[in-house]
Protein backbone atom coordinates (compact mmCIF):
# COMPACT_ATOMS: atom_id res chain seq x y z
CA UNK A 1 0.00 0.00 0.00
CA UNK A 2 1.31 3.61 -0.89
CA UNK A 3 1.81 4.87 2.62
CA UNK A 4 2.98 8.59 1.16
CA UNK A 5 0.25 11.42 1.24
CA UNK A 6 -1.34 13.15 -1.60
CA UNK A 7 -0.21 16.53 -0.12
CA UNK A 8 3.06 18.05 1.60
CA UNK A 9 1.78 21.49 3.24
CA UNK A 10 5.40 23.83 3.57
CA UNK A 11 4.58 26.13 6.64
CA UNK A 12 8.11 28.29 6.67
CA UNK A 13 8.33 29.85 9.97
CA UNK A 14 10.53 33.11 10.67
CA UNK A 15 9.84 35.32 14.24
CA UNK A 16 5.69 34.65 14.03
CA UNK A 17 4.98 33.62 17.55
CA UNK A 18 1.89 35.34 17.87
CA UNK A 19 0.66 33.91 14.70
CA UNK A 20 2.18 30.36 14.30
CA UNK A 21 -0.19 28.39 16.77
CA UNK A 22 -3.51 29.50 14.68
CA UNK A 23 -2.14 28.81 11.47
CA UNK A 24 -0.63 25.10 12.35
CA UNK A 25 -4.56 24.70 14.05
CA UNK A 26 -5.77 25.18 11.51
CA UNK A 27 -4.22 22.61 9.46
CA UNK A 28 -4.50 19.73 11.42
CA UNK A 29 -8.14 20.35 12.59
CA UNK A 30 -8.98 18.62 9.78
CA UNK A 31 -9.61 15.01 10.30
CA UNK A 32 -7.98 14.01 6.91
CA UNK A 33 -5.12 11.89 7.20
CA UNK A 34 -3.90 11.92 3.02
CA UNK A 35 -1.38 15.25 3.59
CA UNK A 36 1.35 15.69 5.85
CA UNK A 37 2.25 19.59 7.19
CA UNK A 38 6.17 20.52 6.97
CA UNK A 39 7.14 23.00 9.21
CA UNK A 40 10.31 24.92 8.19
CA UNK A 41 12.04 26.46 11.11
CA UNK A 42 14.60 28.91 9.74
CA UNK A 43 16.39 29.75 11.83
CA UNK A 44 14.04 31.47 14.26
CA UNK A 45 15.25 33.39 17.03
CA UNK A 46 12.25 32.79 19.07
CA UNK A 47 10.41 30.57 21.03
CA UNK A 48 8.76 29.37 17.17
CA UNK A 49 11.43 26.23 16.94
CA UNK A 50 10.35 25.19 20.37
CA UNK A 51 6.20 25.55 19.40
CA UNK A 52 7.09 23.45 15.72
CA UNK A 53 8.64 21.03 17.76
CA UNK A 54 5.70 20.47 20.28
CA UNK A 55 3.21 20.63 17.52
CA UNK A 56 4.88 17.68 15.81
CA UNK A 57 4.67 15.38 19.18
CA UNK A 58 0.90 16.14 19.45
CA UNK A 59 0.38 14.89 15.20
CA UNK A 60 2.03 12.60 13.32
CA UNK A 61 1.15 14.28 10.32
CA UNK A 62 3.44 17.12 11.21
CA UNK A 63 7.64 16.97 10.37
CA UNK A 64 9.91 19.52 11.37
CA UNK A 65 12.86 20.65 9.70
CA UNK A 66 15.29 23.08 11.44
CA UNK A 67 18.15 25.08 9.59
CA UNK A 68 19.74 28.07 9.86
CA UNK A 69 18.45 31.42 8.52
CA UNK A 70 18.57 31.40 5.00
CA UNK A 71 14.91 33.31 4.08
CA UNK A 72 11.58 32.83 2.98
CA UNK A 73 12.81 31.27 -0.39
CA UNK A 74 15.34 29.16 1.08
CA UNK A 75 13.00 27.77 3.50
CA UNK A 76 10.29 26.65 1.06
CA UNK A 77 12.62 25.20 -1.53
CA UNK A 78 14.29 22.99 1.92
CA UNK A 79 10.25 22.20 1.94
CA UNK A 80 9.84 20.53 -1.67
CA UNK A 81 13.27 18.92 -1.33
CA UNK A 82 11.43 16.88 1.87
CA UNK A 83 8.05 16.71 0.71
CA UNK A 84 6.53 13.37 0.46
CA UNK A 85 2.95 14.10 -1.29
CA UNK A 86 2.42 14.08 -4.87
CA UNK A 87 0.93 17.95 -4.34
CA UNK A 88 2.82 20.70 -2.73
CA UNK A 89 0.90 23.83 -1.22
CA UNK A 90 3.04 26.76 0.59
CA UNK A 91 1.26 28.41 3.37
CA UNK A 92 2.73 31.43 5.35
CA UNK A 93 3.18 31.17 9.15
CA UNK A 94 0.84 34.43 9.90
CA UNK A 95 -1.86 32.95 7.67
CA UNK A 96 -4.61 30.53 8.18
CA UNK A 97 -6.65 27.93 5.98
CA UNK A 98 -10.22 27.71 6.12
CA UNK A 99 -12.10 24.64 7.88
CA UNK A 100 -13.07 22.62 5.33
CA UNK A 101 -10.30 23.50 2.99
CA UNK A 102 -8.23 20.21 2.84
CA UNK A 103 -11.07 17.90 2.49
CA UNK A 104 -12.06 20.27 -0.42
CA UNK A 105 -8.77 20.61 -2.00
CA UNK A 106 -7.70 16.75 -1.51
CA UNK A 107 -11.21 16.13 -3.13
CA UNK A 108 -10.71 17.29 -6.33
CA UNK A 109 -6.91 16.12 -6.15
CA UNK A 110 -8.41 12.67 -6.60
CA UNK A 111 -11.39 13.73 -8.82
CA UNK A 112 -8.74 15.85 -11.51
CA UNK A 113 -6.04 13.64 -10.90
CA UNK A 114 -3.93 14.54 -14.20
CA UNK A 115 -3.66 18.42 -13.58
CA UNK A 116 -0.78 20.19 -12.92
CA UNK A 117 -1.78 22.89 -10.37
CA UNK A 118 -4.66 23.50 -8.24
CA UNK A 119 -5.79 27.37 -8.03
CA UNK A 120 -7.84 28.90 -5.99
CA UNK A 121 -9.45 32.58 -4.41
CA UNK A 122 -7.50 34.04 -0.98
CA UNK A 123 -9.43 36.03 1.61
CA UNK A 124 -7.79 39.30 2.13
CA UNK A 125 -7.57 40.11 5.76
CA UNK A 126 -6.89 44.01 7.25
CA UNK A 127 -7.61 45.26 10.11
CA UNK A 128 -10.33 42.27 10.45
CA UNK A 129 -12.23 42.82 7.29
CA UNK A 130 -12.41 40.40 4.93
CA UNK A 131 -12.80 40.31 0.87
CA UNK A 132 -12.03 38.33 -2.09
CA UNK A 133 -8.24 39.22 -2.29
CA UNK A 134 -7.59 41.23 -5.80
CA UNK A 135 -9.82 42.88 -8.52
CA UNK A 136 -10.28 39.68 -10.57
CA UNK A 137 -12.90 38.33 -12.43
CA UNK A 138 -14.70 35.49 -10.35
CA UNK A 139 -13.91 31.86 -10.61
CA UNK A 140 -16.53 29.80 -12.32
CA UNK A 141 -19.40 28.36 -9.81
CA UNK A 142 -18.03 24.47 -10.52
CA UNK A 143 -14.42 23.14 -10.50
CA UNK A 144 -13.15 24.13 -13.92
CA UNK A 145 -9.96 22.77 -15.90
CA UNK A 146 -8.36 24.64 -18.42
CA UNK A 147 -4.97 25.46 -20.06
CA UNK A 148 -2.29 27.80 -18.44
CA UNK A 149 -2.50 30.30 -21.23
CA UNK A 150 -6.18 30.10 -21.48
CA UNK A 151 -6.10 30.99 -17.56
CA UNK A 152 -4.00 33.65 -17.81
CA UNK A 153 -6.06 35.24 -20.88
CA UNK A 154 -9.33 35.37 -18.97
CA UNK A 155 -7.78 38.10 -16.29
CA UNK A 156 -7.23 35.70 -13.56
CA UNK A 157 -4.77 36.41 -10.92
CA UNK A 158 -1.05 34.95 -11.23
CA UNK A 159 0.15 35.98 -7.62
CA UNK A 160 0.99 34.85 -4.54
CA UNK A 161 2.22 31.37 -4.64
CA UNK A 162 0.05 30.39 -1.84
CA UNK A 163 -3.20 30.02 -4.21
CA UNK A 164 -1.04 27.31 -6.17
CA UNK A 165 -1.29 23.42 -4.70
CA UNK A 166 1.42 22.34 -7.37
CA UNK A 167 2.37 18.44 -8.73
CA UNK A 168 5.68 18.32 -6.87
CA UNK A 169 7.08 16.57 -10.14
CA UNK A 170 6.45 19.89 -12.35
CA UNK A 171 8.92 21.79 -10.06
CA UNK A 172 11.58 19.23 -9.43
CA UNK A 173 11.84 18.18 -13.27
CA UNK A 174 12.22 21.82 -14.41
CA UNK A 175 14.28 22.29 -11.85
CA UNK A 176 11.65 25.67 -10.48
CA UNK A 177 12.90 26.84 -7.18
CA UNK A 178 12.37 30.02 -5.38
CA UNK A 179 15.06 32.72 -6.01
CA UNK A 180 17.33 32.82 -2.96
CA UNK A 181 18.56 36.50 -1.45
CA UNK A 182 15.86 38.83 -2.96
CA UNK A 183 12.94 40.60 -2.24
CA UNK A 184 8.97 39.17 -4.13
CA UNK A 185 10.07 35.92 -5.05
CA UNK A 186 6.77 34.97 -5.61
CA UNK A 187 6.89 37.14 -9.06
CA UNK A 188 9.49 34.82 -11.09
CA UNK A 189 8.40 31.78 -9.20
CA UNK A 190 4.57 32.69 -10.35
CA UNK A 191 5.07 33.44 -13.95
CA UNK A 192 7.86 30.22 -14.66
CA UNK A 193 5.55 28.59 -12.29
CA UNK A 194 2.55 28.95 -14.77
CA UNK A 195 4.32 28.60 -18.43
CA UNK A 196 5.51 25.01 -17.04
CA UNK A 197 1.41 24.16 -16.02
CA UNK A 198 0.19 23.19 -18.69
CA UNK A 199 -3.18 22.35 -17.08
CA UNK A 200 -4.91 24.08 -14.48
CA UNK A 201 -7.52 23.43 -12.26
CA UNK A 202 -10.01 26.40 -10.59
CA UNK A 203 -12.06 26.25 -7.45
CA UNK A 204 -13.98 28.76 -6.42
CA UNK A 205 -14.74 28.24 -2.41
CA UNK A 206 -12.26 30.35 -0.71
CA UNK A 207 -9.67 28.07 1.33
CA UNK A 208 -6.84 30.42 2.14
CA UNK A 209 -6.79 33.64 4.62
CA UNK A 210 -3.94 35.88 3.65
CA UNK A 211 -3.41 38.48 6.45
CA UNK A 212 -2.16 41.60 5.40
CA UNK A 213 0.13 43.77 7.94
CA UNK A 214 1.61 47.06 8.35
CA UNK A 215 5.15 46.21 8.65
CA UNK A 216 5.56 42.89 6.46
CA UNK A 217 8.26 43.08 3.88
CA UNK A 218 4.74 43.83 1.31
CA UNK A 219 3.81 46.64 2.74
CA UNK A 220 7.33 48.53 4.05
CA UNK A 221 9.25 50.87 1.52
CA UNK A 222 12.65 49.25 0.77
CA UNK A 223 15.06 50.58 -2.07
CA UNK A 224 16.49 46.90 -1.89
CA UNK A 225 12.80 45.43 -3.57
CA UNK A 226 13.44 47.80 -6.48
CA UNK A 227 16.68 46.03 -7.00
CA UNK A 228 15.60 42.45 -6.44
CA UNK A 229 12.76 43.37 -9.26
CA UNK A 230 15.06 44.32 -11.61
CA UNK A 231 17.35 41.08 -10.71
CA UNK A 232 13.86 39.23 -11.32
CA UNK A 233 13.29 40.66 -14.83
CA UNK A 234 16.47 39.51 -16.02
CA UNK A 235 15.78 36.02 -14.57
CA UNK A 236 12.63 35.63 -16.11
CA UNK A 237 14.36 37.41 -19.99
CA UNK A 238 16.82 33.94 -19.89
CA UNK A 239 14.15 31.74 -18.58
CA UNK A 240 12.24 32.91 -22.09
CA UNK A 241 15.32 32.64 -23.87
CA UNK A 242 15.41 28.73 -22.76
CA UNK A 243 11.67 27.94 -22.97
CA UNK A 244 11.28 30.24 -26.35
CA UNK A 245 8.22 31.75 -23.90
CA UNK A 246 8.67 35.13 -26.78
CA UNK A 247 6.14 33.35 -28.98
CA UNK A 248 3.67 33.77 -26.34
CA UNK A 249 1.78 37.08 -26.05
CA UNK A 250 0.36 36.07 -23.05
CA UNK A 251 3.21 35.78 -20.93
CA UNK A 252 5.45 38.14 -22.51
CA UNK A 253 2.86 40.87 -21.43
CA UNK A 254 2.89 39.20 -17.88
CA UNK A 255 6.84 40.95 -17.62
CA UNK A 256 5.08 44.20 -17.57
CA UNK A 257 4.93 43.48 -13.55
CA UNK A 258 8.61 43.49 -13.27
CA UNK A 259 8.57 47.58 -13.89
CA UNK A 260 5.00 48.32 -12.50
CA UNK A 261 6.11 46.73 -9.56
CA UNK A 262 9.68 48.65 -9.49
CA UNK A 263 8.24 52.18 -10.39
CA UNK A 264 5.65 52.03 -7.56
CA UNK A 265 8.17 50.89 -4.94
CA UNK A 266 10.74 53.81 -6.19
CA UNK A 267 7.85 56.42 -5.71
CA UNK A 268 8.41 56.83 -1.49
CA UNK A 269 12.18 57.20 -2.67
CA UNK A 270 11.24 60.04 -5.33
CA UNK A 271 13.16 62.95 -3.83
CA UNK A 272 15.72 61.07 -2.37
CA UNK A 273 19.51 60.03 -2.78
CA UNK A 274 18.66 56.41 -3.32
CA UNK A 275 15.52 57.05 -6.26
CA UNK A 276 18.66 58.81 -8.05
CA UNK A 277 20.97 56.33 -7.71
CA UNK A 278 18.95 53.63 -8.77
CA UNK A 279 16.99 55.53 -11.84
CA UNK A 280 21.44 56.79 -12.84
CA UNK A 281 22.73 52.91 -12.69
CA UNK A 282 19.76 51.37 -14.16
CA UNK A 283 17.14 53.17 -16.34
CA UNK A 284 19.12 52.96 -19.57
CA UNK A 285 18.33 49.12 -19.27
CA UNK A 286 14.90 49.35 -18.19
CA UNK A 287 13.97 51.67 -20.98
CA UNK A 288 15.14 49.42 -23.19
CA UNK A 289 13.66 46.59 -21.71
CA UNK A 290 10.51 48.16 -20.83
CA UNK A 291 9.62 49.58 -24.54
CA UNK A 292 10.26 46.08 -25.67
CA UNK A 293 7.10 44.86 -24.45
CA UNK A 294 5.03 47.64 -26.81
CA UNK A 295 3.72 45.03 -29.59
CA UNK A 296 2.77 42.75 -27.03
CA UNK A 297 0.90 45.16 -24.21
CA UNK A 298 -2.78 45.91 -24.34
CA UNK A 299 -3.76 49.61 -25.24
CA UNK A 300 -4.03 50.74 -21.10
CA UNK A 301 -0.47 49.53 -20.31
CA UNK A 302 0.34 50.99 -23.92
CA UNK A 303 -0.81 54.54 -23.02
CA UNK A 304 1.21 53.72 -19.32
CA UNK A 305 4.33 53.19 -21.48
CA UNK A 306 4.07 56.06 -23.01
CA UNK A 307 3.69 57.83 -19.38
CA UNK A 308 6.66 56.57 -18.55
CA UNK A 309 8.70 57.73 -21.34
CA UNK A 310 7.56 61.21 -21.40
CA UNK A 311 8.62 61.06 -17.37
CA UNK A 312 9.48 57.84 -15.11
CA UNK A 313 8.42 60.19 -12.00
CA UNK A 314 4.96 60.87 -13.34
CA UNK A 315 4.62 57.48 -14.54
CA UNK A 316 5.84 56.08 -10.73
CA UNK A 317 3.13 58.83 -8.88
CA UNK A 318 0.40 57.17 -11.28
CA UNK A 319 1.02 53.69 -10.30
CA UNK A 320 1.58 55.06 -6.61
CA UNK A 321 -1.75 56.97 -6.18
CA UNK A 322 -3.75 54.43 -8.19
Amino acid sequence: MNMEPLLSIIVPVYKVEEYLDECISSIINSNQKDFELILVDDGSPDKCPIKCDNWSMKDSRIKVIHKSNGGLSDARNSGILKASGKYVWFVDSDDWIGKDAISNILSNLRTFSNIDMLIMQLVEVKNGRKKIYGNYSPFPSAPTCMSNKEYVETGYPVLPSVRYIIKKNLLVDNNLFFIKGILHEDIPFCHMLIWVAKKVLLIKTPTYYYRIRSGSITTTPQIKSCYSLLFSQKKIKKFMLEHECFKEKWFVNLTYDYFHEIFIRLYPFIKKSEYNDFMQNNNKYISKEFNSLWRYLPLKRRLLLICYNISPKWYSYMLYNK
